[in-house]
């Protein structure tokens, strides 16, 4: 019992994910994808610390995508949070030939949030 609630504890306090290598430069023709889960009758929260893409038009090289939303390299959404409409969605990372400019990557946050939207301090 004690083993559960620390790991529902651990799950509603958040955890992070990140482009690779990341506070580096993330790498060249780099696809990956994070599937995220939480238990039935919760949300996800999701939010970036830090985003720092190659911008391009209808972003078409380097971008992230959220299931039903899509993101890409623009600094305002570092204060932006994300709700899903259910208790899971993916995350993916794409990044295409190039990083001249050695752009970082991102930094994301995630969290279990109950019906009522609200998350347990930690």
């Amino acid at each position: 019992l004690l083993l559960l609630l620390l790991l529902l504890l651990l799950l509603l306090c958040g955890r992070c994910s990140a482009s690779p290598n990341f506070p580096e430069p993330y790498p060249r023709e780099t696809a990956l994808r994070w599937n995220i889960s939480v238990p039935d009758g919760f949300q996800i929260k999701l939010y970036f610390s830090h985003f720092d893409l190659e911008p391009s038009y209808l972003c078409e090289y380097d971008y992230v995508k959220v299931r039903q939303h899509g993101f890409m390299g623009n600094l305002s959404l570092t204060s932006k949070a994300t709700l899903s409409q259910k208790n899971s969605l993916s995350v993916s990372f794409t990044s295409d030939f190039s990083n001249e400019e050695r752009y970082s990557g991102f930094k994301a946050h995630y969290s279990a949030v109950g019906e009522d939207a609200l998350t347990l301090a930690c």
